[in-house]
């Protein structure tokens, strides 16, 4: 279990046992409170609003014994025969017969489970709190139409604080709760808890806990926390664990006074969210002891592709005028019967720039670096997928399985004739220079060819580089080590995985200019060593590698340069922006995507200056936390505007035909974007 885990749970057992505060001898008696609770209670059953339970006493820890020196505690009612606090009750005799069964009765010993200060009591949940339990409508009531209360079965929806919407409506509520309630899952995962700011329906999955006499909500949330574990201890059931009524109503709970309670609050309201910090510092440093060194590896390079890991210069190039060099060079080629044609949409280098549209690109570049389809600056090939005779010796034919560590392993390879070598090097010659790159199989494994003997290959793409003025092929090879997580990912086929040559010749690459090149290939080669010989974290030192003190101080440097290239916009409202957007966007989301017909993979909450949202081609959402200071009908178009990007990656008709079926109002909402999108941004 993570250690910021761990320090929060004691933290909040600490404030449950009166150690994280100072008592004060001004405050007001427990006592008194549970008198108010009882009167409180006995009134909301005689008005119906609650039902009785049960003998409806209010049990108490027993006193605790003191000397005749120590004098009671401020408030204490006078005891009854059995050392018991009497209730104070209405003068008239009607009220009292009501309340008869709201006495104070002692907890026994052994169900107390720690100390507590003095001037606190233990009490029974059902005797100070209102416990409302769920239970399931109509089916036939549920809808999406927003007709109704909204609803909820689970904690499906359940955010790190408050409860998101779950575009989920029920025409015909049972159970309702509002935001005086603390929602309390009781079907598993048993235990968690949420605030609630609206009225909502629950289902047989949640209850909702609302203290009585003044009992402080944000106290009782933080004592529902630090319960999660008993409730799942007193869970039962085969096909899923769950807790009833009785459990809840019969558990024993700590209740200090009203002004200890907030100081409680304030205290854990300043310690746990740096507690969250260190928990987040944690997780990094976990995912690095357990994924290094291949995740910092991957954060590198794709730094790299984005031109954060060098600096921009003003003397570099045009990539415009490098992008002409490399068509003419292109044309002379093809011309000259050196390489073929590319027929494909992406092969025509002329409009490369104007095929690529926005929603395509995955992520931002500099200004001066460019999106092109891979086609443009690479001859892509690929080897022979037949399957010839093989022999005990002649021209080696290297496979996917040859492919290793950045080599071509000639130690475990099969052999052709001459003449079916010669057949297979009229489509597929391998030079110096050129990578290859496993397109069946394994997937990957990309290798600069440095060719000390004839070879011919299968099942693998081949990459030449026709314009070696214009294109480091260092730089195309760094991009397809990054770029293979994401082809493996993308795979086809059932036994055999492997990726079609279009999917290549489409692919987008990002080009810098020449001398950009040359100086993102030198800081690789100076970074990615390091990382590949370095210990594991957490792990000993082996021979031959470097000092680890070296390796965690450049780690510790990059890290640091990624931070500072970050845009500086952590401002207070910002930071809320995007807590309130991860927590209410993924509904909307959902529940668009489920009426337009459409999927979609990962949401991703940003802060940008350019764009609304995006969306990519393997579905990954984008949006701008800034959305979140748009009207509610604008931001939906905005959401649907990207889900419709999962029927049409276009602005066509057709596109803005799938729009207008689903946001009838989009025409206002783009004008509204138009009036008031600047100033926004501009924030």
């Amino acid at each position: 279990m993570k250690l910021a885990e761990n320090l929060k749970k004691a933290v909040l057992q600490a404030a449950m046992q009166g150690k994280l505060t100072r008592q004060l001898k001004t405050d007001s008696s427990v006592d008194d409170l549970l008198q108010k609770i009882a009167k409180e209670k006995a009134r909301l059953i005689a008005e119906g609003k609650i039902k009785k339970e049960g003998g409806e006493s209010l049990p108490l820890a027993p006193e605790r014994k003191r000397s005749s020196a120590t004098p009671s505690p401020r408030g204490t009612p006078p005891k009854t025969p059995d050392n018991s606090p009497q209730v104070l009750e209405e003068n008239s005799e009607s009220s009292r017969q009501r309340t008869t069964n709201t006495r104070f009765e002692p907890i026994p010993q052994e169900e107390i489970p720690f100390e507590i200060p003095e001037n606190w009591r233990w009490v029974r949940i059902g005797n100070c709190l209102e416990v409302v339990m769920g239970s399931s409508p109509e089916s036939s009531s549920i809808n999406s139409k927003n007709e109704g209360i909204e609803f909820h079965q689970g904690k499906i929806f359940f955010g790190e604080n408050y409860l998101a919407s779950s575009g989920v409506y029920t025409s015909k509520p049972t159970k309702i709760v509002n935001e005086q309630f603390i929602l309390l899952c009781v079907r598993a995962p048993v235990g968690k808890v949420n605030f609630l700011n609206r009225k909502i329906c629950i289902g047989r999955g949640l209850s909702g806990v609302r203290g009585l006499g003044k009992i402080n909500k944000d106290y009782l949330y933080y004592l529902l926390k630090t319960y999660e574990s008993y409730f799942n201890k007193e869970a039962t059931g085969t096909t899923f664990k769950a807790i009833g009524k009785d459990t809840i109503l019969d558990t024993i709970i700590p209740l200090p006074p009203i002004e200890e309670q907030q100081r409680i609050v304030e205290k854990l309201n300043s310690i746990l969210p740096l507690i969250d910090e260190y928990g987040k510092e944690e997780d990094e440093l976990v995912a690095l002891s357990q994924n290094f060194p291949e995740d910092i590896k991957k954060s590198v390079l794709q730094s790299a592709m984005q031109g954060k890991l060098t600096k921009q210069l003003q003397t570099d190039s045009s990539v415009d005028d490098l992008l002409k060099k490399i068509a003419e060079e292109k044309e002379t080629l093809i011309k000259e019967g050196k390489i073929k044609k590319d027929t494909t949409k992406a092969g025509a280098s002329g409009r490369a720039l104007e095929e690529i549209t926005q929603e395509e690109i995955p992520f931002e570049i500099p200004e001066n670096w460019r999106w092109v389809h891979f086609s443009d600056v690479m001859d892509i090939r690929d080897g022979t997928h037949d399957s010839p005779r093989f022999f005990d010796s002649g021209i080696p034919m290297v496979t996917s399985k040859n492919l290793k560590n950045g080599i071509i392993d000639f130690s475990n390879i099969k052999y052709v004739t001459k003449e079916v070598a010669e057949q297979i090097n009229l489509r597929s010659n391998v030079d110096t220079g050129d990578i290859l790159f496993a397109m069946i199989g394994s997937i990957g494994n990309p290798v600069i060819v440095n060719k000390d003997r004839e070879f011919v290959i299968k099942n693998m793409a081949l990459f030449k580089n026709f314009a070696k003025k214009c294109i480091k092929i260092e730089y195309v090879y760094n991009f397809l080590i990054l770029q293979q997580v994401f082809l493996r990912s993308i795979a086809s086929g059932g036994v055999q995985s492997f990726i079609a040559l279009n999917v290549f010749r489409k692919m987008l690459f990002p080009l810098p200019p020449i001398e950009e090149q040359q100086r993102i290939v030198e800081k690789l080669n100076q970074i990615l060593p390091i990382i590949d010989s370095m210990a594991v974290y957490g792990t000993k030192k082996k021979a031959g590698r470097p000092k680890q003190e070296e390796a965690l101080s450049f780690i510790r440097t990059f890290l640091q340069a990624k931070k500072q290239a970050q845009p500086k916009t952590a401002a207070p409202e910002i930071l809320e922006l995007k807590t309130k957007a991860k927590q209410e966007l993924p509904a909307a989301v959902k529940k668009y995507a489920g009426l337009m017909g459409v999927t979609y993979n990962r949401i991703t909450i940003r802060h940008q200056k350019t764009r609304w949202g995006s969306c990519t081609k393997t579905g990954n959402l984008n949006f701008n936390c800034l959305i979140m200071k748009m009207p509610d009908q604008v931001r939906d178009y905005v959401i649907i505007h990207e889900l419709a990007h999962r029927k049409e990656l276009n602005h066509s008709s057709k596109y803005w035909a799938i729009v207008a079926e689903y946001c009838p109002w989009y025409k206002q909402a783009k004008q509204w974007l138009k009036d008031n999108g600047q100033e926004l941004m501009e924030r």
